[in-house]
């Protein structure tokens, strides 16, 4: 059982901390291994997996109040928080679906947990069908997945707990909003999908099993399968269509904008390739056929129809490339459309290629920015589409019934500017912009090259306030994420305007593992390869700290989910080049996340303990199980979500009670949003609750920091 004990180092936290002491807080105590615990390493802190525990809720809760209860102490706190829900007080515009002349859309408050579904219908008329505010007084939230039916008449919205994975899909009128008597459960996340049927009056759908004991904070994710629902029929009757061979692989529905052809890719959790497979809509009786089998390369469906099925797959091409094949025959060739070229498909973005009416958008990586292009469909008459910098997160969205494509794009002080594209003419306007509460002209986006471990020239986002010159005079936080393929670009965040009227400056490096420079880049910071990831990391900071743009004391590492691994593992090797961390619901034991949540489709990424050359690798490079009194980390401030179905709190608990347990000065600091999910709160308000604390604390550790606002910065 977990024992709670005062640990005598009320000094040492006193020491490090500028706050009048508090009695510290309780420390978790190490267990030896059970016996016949099957783990071959030791885990001294694995009962704090059990997170609904008496002994873990109550270590939680005292490490949390402690850390509320210190940053409260700081005097900036109180306008720090006003200031940053003034600057959160508007809505985000996503980017649109259009079926049956009209348009759906959802908005967001800017830590997009709260939604509303909205709709535009064919005279321009916008009504509000869906209140993610009454939904959220029913303990309920819309989650983005949105699927319209071809007549829109209908939509299918996934809708779930506020920060939730897990939900149904709900059938919604889109004459009033209205709930129909179907709620289908079993959606986890980005990875169900839906196909309407061609009148609309049935559905084929992704769905899992139920999580073992309703534990949805370990169960694994399993069971993905393909069902059929016709409107009206009671779901416990839904019809199997498609099981793949592995439990754990992932699947992606999508159906043809013209005809009744249906295609889906399978997803290997291990090797993370894709198989394709093809079928004609025929309800319960769909039955799918192999076109393109597994373990080759990543591959994406962009569109098709009775006699064309269009890809985009890195198969011999590592930066991408579009495929063309025909499914009715019996071995298909793939015939390049659009061939590869020296800079990379984004492969992490949901729809990367997009056939709009009679043009295929490509969205590329030039130099690691984003960059649009439109194609015809035979792969010629290329042309830029002239877009402004920062990132697209939800893809080019569009159909082949309609020259007009959407896409939104965001940076630093802009959560995010939805943008029309007509492929007829390669006319761009800004289609909807959020109302912004400030002047984004106050504050500057640079973009800078830095010399990476082997000499190479990569870029960094710099942003800081207009009346800042980045330097030793002022903080710099330093995120890091190198995972997944994403490719980094300036993203919005409510406290980010803040943190730059404050004097402090933002900096984001592109690392090995993202999606920068193409599939050879990604691999190369991925499972053994991490720790070339991780060096890319330090290398930005030693660049930072060699050129005088910051002073280790003011150097704060920073990240949240999977990156937190990556930039963890940074700080326990280099401990003096960085001042204060960051770690929002964080990804930190590496030995048992695999067989927890979805976490099992990351074993492309990171490895699996099952392998003996991956686990020798993981032992090395987990933060949980490398924590050393010899290097103890900087100052942390680690801030879980409690009901994080994506990273459990169980992540940020260990390796908290680890540096504790270590005897490191600290202060090591748990912040709980209790309640939230894979976020910094339930809502807007807990958020920006969290940021002020995450501000302050670096107020009071960042040694000669003040936190005062510069000269020249505005009033929120």
């Amino acid at each position: 059982m977990l024992r709670l004990f005062f640990y005598a180092f009320a000094l040492s936290f006193a020491a490090a901390c500028r706050p009048s002491p508090l009695p510290p807080p309780p420390l978790a105590r190490a267990e030896p291994a059970a016996v016949g615990d099957p783990r071959p390493w030791p885990d001294p802190y694995r009962a704090l997996e059990d997170m609904a525990s008496a002994s873990t809720l109550e270590w939680a809760h005292a490490q949390d109040a402690f850390t509320r209860a210190w940053v409260e102490r700081t005097a900036e706190r109180t306008q720090i928080l006003t200031n940053i829900v003034a600057a959160s007080r508007h809505t985000i515009p996503l980017t649109p679906v259009e079926r049956g002349g009209k348009r759906f859309w959802l908005s967001s408050d800017p830590t997009f947990t709260e939604l509303d579904l909205r709709v535009t219908d064919g005279d321009g008329r916008e009504r509000l069908l869906v209140s993610g505010a009454a939904l959220t007084q029913q303990g309920r939230a819309l989650a983005r997945g949105l699927w319209p039916d071809p007549s829109g008449e209908r939509l299918a919205v996934s809708e779930g707990r506020s920060g939730a994975r897990w939900g149904s899909l709900v059938i919604r009128s889109s004459a009033d909003g209205a709930a129909a008597a179907d709620t289908l459960p079993g959606l986890y996340g980005g990875r169900s999908s839906v196909i309407w049927a061609p009148d609309g009056q049935s559905l084929l759908y992704v769905r899992f099993d139920d999580p073992v004991g309703g534990d949805s904070l370990r169960a694994p994710v399993t069971g993905a399968r393909v069902m059929f629902h016709q409107l009206g029929s009671d779901p416990s009757t839904d019809v199997t269509v498609f099981t793949p061979a592995d439990a754990s692989d992932a699947l992606a529905l999508q159906g043809s904008d013209v005809g009744d052809e249906v295609a889906m890719t399978v997803r290997d959790s291990s090797s993370g390739t894709h198989a394709v497979l093809v079928a004609q809509w025929r309800g319960e009786a769909t039955r799918f056929r192999e076109v393109v089998p597994s373990g080759q390369a990543f591959f994406q469906v962009v569109g098709l129809d009775a006699h064309r099925l269009l890809l985009h797959t890195t198969l011999a091409a590592p930066n991408g490339r579009v495929v063309l094949l025909d499914p009715r025959d019996a071995a298909p060739v793939l015939v390049e459309v659009i061939p590869e070229g020296p800079d990379p498909i984004d492969v992490w973005t949901p729809s990367s290629v997009a056939w709009v009416g009679a043009r295929i958008l490509v969205l590329y990586r030039v130099g690691g920015l984003p960059t649009v292009r439109s194609f015809a469909e035979d792969g010629g008459d290329v042309r830029d589409v002239p877009l402004p910098a920062g990132a697209i997160w939800s893809g080019l969205v569009g159909h082949r019934g309609s020259p007009e494509a959407f896409l939104s794009v965001s940076d630093f002080t802009d959560p995010g500017t939805v943008f029309r594209v007509d492929t007829e003419t390669h006319a761009v306007d800004a289609y909807r912009r959020p109302a912004l509460p400030y002047d984004p002209s106050e504050f500057v986006t640079e973009r800078l090259f830095w010399s990476g471990p082997a000499g190479d020239s990569l870029p960094m986002f710099i942003a800081h306030h207009r009346s800042v010159e980045p330097g030793p005079a002022h903080p710099v936080m330093l995120y890091g994420y190198g995972f997944g393929a994403w490719a980094v670009a300036p993203w919005f965040r409510p406290h980010m305007a803040e943190w730059m009227r404050r004097g402090g400056v933002f900096a984001l490096p592109a690392l090995r593992g993202g999606g920068e420079f193409g599939e050879a880049w990604h691999r190369a910071g991925i499972r053994r390869n991490r720790q070339a990831a991780i060096d890319d990391y330090r290398a930005a900071a030693a660049w930072l700290l060699e050129r005088g743009l910051v002073r280790p004391q003011w150097l704060v590492a920073e990240t949240n989910s999977a990156g937190a691994s990556l930039v963890a593992t940074a700080l326990l090797q280099e401990p003096t080049r960085f001042g204060a961390a960051i770690l929002g619901f964080p990804l930190l034991d590496l030995l048992n996340y695999e067989g927890v949540t979805g976490a099992a489709a990351w074993r492309s990424e990171l490895g699996s303990v099952a392998d003996p050359g991956d686990l020798t690798v993981l032992r090395r490079l987990s933060p949980v199980h490398t924590v050393d009194p010899s290097s103890c980390p900087p100052p942390l401030f680690v801030a879980p979500g409690s009901e994080d179905q994506t990273t459990p709190p169980f992540h940020a608990y260990k390796f908290v009670a680890a540096v504790q347990g270590a005897g490191c000065r600290g202060p090591a600091l748990l912040r709980v949003a209790w309640g939230a999910g894979h976020a910094y709160g339930t809502d807007g308000e807990d958020a920006a609750e969290n940021f002020a604390d995450q501000l302050a604390f670096l107020i009071q550790v960042l040694p000669g920091w003040t936190g005062r606002r510069v000269e020249g910065a505005a009033k929120p």
